[in-house]
């Protein structure tokens, strides 16, 4: 097996476990805390998250970037880590005092949970995801930063117990993310060499960061702002319903996430080695099957979504299974400028096309925001997370038309559609048959909708398309070559 199929086998284990972790401790916390309090952790833990992305900035992507073009090269590998992360480090020291004092000052009700966030402000100074990814190096981390989550799981249901839990399950959350970043660190002494800060080389930094930055914050509008004008505008109630349906939208797009953090750092090296013309191969050919995964899996979320959230979250989670119907668009959306995003906008350095679609996309957000949510709530702030992704993928699409085959993507995902809408509408009408439990109804309609979709693609793709990829793109496909 390649290093690029081992590092994306990796990374998937890590995601499923992350996926896992909230489908086994969601029904717990959400009866065990209920609406209000699961709401309150969202708007805090909202507001703390702008803390942690300012101490961040774009080093995610930016060190990730660096990291792979100089991994080769121990000495400029060390020199480029230490002044990148003494950047980071000297931000998230400033964020977390802002963020102790501005609570401290204009706290609230809730100020014993928004003090505890500070846990995850504080955790940006531990995070160098991106130099594990930059050197692609995803078997140790997967290990350890899997049993600490798991491990944190455990703890939920030792420790949480009533609706006064709350500060207990904020303390474990993020406390336990704090540890799961501590274990990259010994990365960091096996492959560089300690260098002091210089601080002419780390202002160097800034500017790369901010460009990257700007996509950050304007992409975190999408989600976090959108429960900051939820709880403004309504009950706290509504940003629990909201926040239970993002997150459960979140776990098929972790596979997306999964392939491009390992695959940016390979296209990176691959643009630095002179090598474009392969890396836009491998874009096309990952357009084509993370969009037929994606739209599979968006049909059959909302196909299912009744039936499985009051099953899963509780009989008073029903508003959420509206909610996660509406945004299920956002899956593929999502899907294809993600791929874009990783696979050729940050490669290749069009940071500033990068920024302009999410800004503007941003932009959208809050501006359909303030008009939908004080009528529509929740859902008014999923079609404007829905406008905002599509605003960023037209951009995105019409300034790289010309290198991207977007014409075989398009006649692609027609037929994909077609084939969701018939699994869809088979999968409510199997929904009518008692199977004599909820459980039981739910697998089997998981199963068959799964079966009926792929069956149906593959012989298109074979018979209809000539596609001989599909019969071996996990096994034999020459792109997956490291």
């Amino acid at each position: 097996m390649s290093n690029i199929k081992k590092n994306i086998s990796y990374n998937l284990i890590y995601r499923i476990i992350v996926i896992l972790i909230p489908l086994i401790t969601s029904p717990y916390i959400s009866r065990v805390l209920g609406p209000t309090k699961v709401g309150v952790f969202s708007y805090t833990n909202s507001i703390a998250y702008y803390f942690f992305l300012l101490s961040m900035l774009g080093v995610n992507n930016y060190g990730n970037r660096e990291i792979a073009k100089t991994r080769s090269d121990k000495e400029k590998l060390s020199e480029t880590f230490w002044q990148i992360y003494y950047m980071q480090l000297f931000l998230s020291i400033i964020m977390s005092c802002l963020y102790i004092i501005g609570v401290l000052k204009f706290g609230t009700k809730y100020l014993e949970i928004a003090l505890l966030q500070v846990l995850y402000v504080i955790s940006a100074a531990t995070d160098i995801n991106w130099f594990a990814f930059g050197l692609e190096q995803f078997k140790v981390t997967t290990i350890r930063s899997s049993v600490l989550k798991i491990a944190t799981a455990v703890c939920f249901f030792l420790f949480v117990k009533t609706k006064n839990d709350l500060w207990i399950y904020t303390f474990i959350l993020q406390f336990g993310n704090i540890l799961s970043l501590l274990v990259i660190w010994p990365l960091v002494k096996k492959n560089t060499t300690f260098q002091k800060p210089n601080f002419k080389i780390i202002i160097t930094h800034i500017k790369p960061n901010l460009i990257l930055f700007l996509p950050f914050i304007a992409s975190s509008l999408y989600q976090y702002m959108d429960r900051i004008m939820i709880g403004s505008f309504t009950e706290k109630d509504e940003v629990g319903y909201y926040n239970y349906a993002e997150n459960i939208l979140s776990i098929p797009m972790q596979l997306t996430t999964a392939v491009g953090t390992v695959m940016l750092p390979h296209i990176s090296n691959l643009i630095a080695s002179d090598n474009k013309k392969k890396s836009i191969e491998i874009l096309n050919l990952f357009l084509k099957y993370i969009t037929w995964i994606n739209i599979g899996l968006a049909f059959g979320m909302a196909a299912v979504a009744k039936i499985f959230i009051p099953w899963f979250l509780g009989a008073e989670y029903k508003r959420t299974a509206e909610l996660l119907i509406v945004l299920t668009p956002v899956i593929v959306i999502n899907g294809i400028a993600d791929v874009l995003r990783t696979q050729y906008l940050i490669p290749n350095e069009k940071d500033k096309l990068y920024t302009i679609s999410i800004c503007s996309g941003a932009g959208l957000n809050v501006i359909v925001n303030f008009v939908l949510i004080p009528y529509f709530f929740g859902v008014g702030a999923s079609i404007a997370t829905i406008a905002a992704y599509f605003l960023q993928l037209f951009i995105q699409i019409i300034k790289t038309w010309k290198e991207v085959n977007y014409k075989s993507l398009l006649k692609n995902c027609i037929p994909f559609i077609i084939i969701g809408i018939i699994m869809l509408i088979s999968v409510r009408a199997i929904s009518i048959i008692s199977f004599g439990s909820v459980f039981i109804s739910l697998i089997v309609q998981v199963v068959l909708g799964g079966i009926l979709y792929v069956v149906m693609t593959v012989l298109w793709m074979i018979f209809i398309q000539k596609d001989s990829k599909i019969c071996n793109f996990f096994v034999k496909n020459k792109y997956m070559k490291s």
